[in-house]
């Protein structure tokens, strides 16, 4: 009887529309950007994206303005009532903008937030029946899903970090600490390559010299795919596209990245 099972199990398989979701698929969609990609979506200067992996839902950064984030999550059918964490990278309006709109629709939650908002905002954030966290070094949230540990000095920022079977997928804000040195510090903490970095570099300002040596650092590191986004700047964002062919991934609003 066990053999027949096995068997069936098998046989399905093979049809088409048969599926199995894998444990550790990974999944992020693009909520908030200063850059359209579904037709449906609106931008607007911030960023905010969700991470779906291994059954948890993480909301990473809010975007600024209420109505784009509402119009946005709208088109792309996304409930917040399915988040069950949410992330912020550092303490700028483009990215904090709409986090107490979310706790007000779900509150059930832990919110982590990086130093300098600790005091008032986390006391908001805990009235309204949320868990706010605050952790300097790196930590894991979930499974296979950590925090970087905070980074930089005038600006602190932390980013997000998921344990693929491809290597490590990195989610960025602003990375105002600097990009290249937030990668170097998350290579050496996991020891592990990174394959993938999503979100936004902070290069919109710099010259073409400044821009190839950051796309070399990028090689050196190892990286193998990108996604910019945000406040990478268009410049940049061409030539990242130019180095990395096939292997870079187009961002904005709506877009849909499946690993």
């Amino acid at each position: 009887m066990k053999k027949i099972i096995c068997l069936l199990v098998c046989v399905f398989a093979l049809l088409p529309g048969f599926s199995k979701t894998q444990e550790d698929e990974l999944i992020i969609i693009t909520l908030y950007d200063n850059h359209q990609f579904s037709a449906n979506t609106r931008t607007d200067w911030g960023f905010s994206c969700i991470v779906i992996f291994n059954g948890d839902t993480i909301l990473f950064d809010t975007g600024t303005n209420r109505e784009e984030f509402v119009h946005n999550i709208t088109a792309l059918n996304i409930s917040l009532k399915s988040i069950d964490k949410m992330v912020i990278s550092h303490n700028h309006g483009d990215h904090t903008g709409n986090v107490f709109y979310v706790l007000n629709e779900n509150p059930n939650m832990e919110v982590y937030l990086p130093s300098q908002l600790e005091g008032d905002f986390e006391n908001n954030v805990e009235s309204l029946g949320a868990n706010a966290l605050i952790e300097k070094q790196s930590v894991s949230i979930a499974n296979g899903v950590y925090l970087s540990g905070e980074m930089g000095f005038q600006i602190k920022e932390q980013c997000l970090i998921i344990e693929t079977s491809k290597g490590l997928v990195v989610i960025t804000g602003c990375s105002h600490p600097g990009i290249e040195r937030m990668l170097r510090k998350i290579n050496e903490q996991f020891n592990k390559p990174v394959y993938l970095v999503v979100g936004g570099f902070h290069s919109q300002d710099f010259t073409a010299s400044e821009i190839g040596v950051l796309i070399k650092e990028f090689r050196d590191i190892g990286v193998k795919k990108v996604s910019p986004a945000h406040c990478t700047g268009d410049e940049c964002t061409k030539r990242f596209q130019e180095e990395y062919g096939t292997d870079f991934i187009k961002n904005g609003t709506g877009k849909r990245i499946g690993l």
